[in-house]
């Protein structure tokens, strides 16, 4: 009976509102926080790499602030060496 006497104690209230308040304070900080970290509504249309060189897919991504990453490498015969092949996202998507 000790513990539902406490529920109803100023202590117990003045407590829980602080935690209440504190809990808001977290959940609009961290949304704030993703809208900034995430760039809502922000979009880049993905350029065609393919048949470029590792050089200029360098200097294409660095302008648009992109990255890229090689998974892998493979052998056409239609393409120079050292060239993009294949790309994901595929070009003109966002």
């Amino acid at each position: 009976m000790n513990f539902l006497r406490f529920l109803t104690t100023k202590l117990f209230f003045r407590n829980f509102a602080i935690a209440i308040i504190i809990g808001i304070f977290i959940i609009l900080g961290a949304f704030i926080w993703l809208r900034i970290f995430t760039h809502h509504n922000q979009t880049i249309s993905v350029p065609d790499l393919t048949g470029l060189s590792i050089e200029d897919v360098q200097i294409i991504t660095d302008s648009k602030n992109l990255r890229f990453e090689i998974t892998d490498s493979i052998f056409y015969k239609e393409l120079p060496r050292g060239s993009v092949a294949k790309q994901n996202p595929k070009p003109g998507s966002n």
